[in-house]
């Protein structure tokens, strides 16, 4: 299995406000998967599993919309709103 890092947009209905919603509101994944397309499946596992658990109610792990595959794990140091 390789290591994928997985940038998603939270859907609309959840994007938080703080962010500026939709297209603002992502999540960032570090998996192992053994393709691309898999790895962005379990990008959207993860972060279903995460927003369900901080009791938000999303609907379908597919709501989140993959921006980014890139093979590795790259853990992101800065975020656009830190500027």
């Amino acid at each position: 299995m390789a290591k994928f890092t997985v940038i998603l947009l939270r859907p609309d209905y959840l994007a938080s406000d703080d962010a500026g919603g939709f297209g603002q509101d992502v999540y960032v994944a570090l998996v192992r998967a053994p393709n691309e397309i898999e790895a962005a499946k379990a990008g959207q596992a993860e972060v279903f599993t995460a927003d369900t658990a901080d009791q938000l109610d999303p609907t379908n792990p597919e709501d989140y919309a993959p921006v980014l595959v890139q093979a590795g794990h790259c853990k992101p140091v800065l975020w656009g709103w830190q500027l």
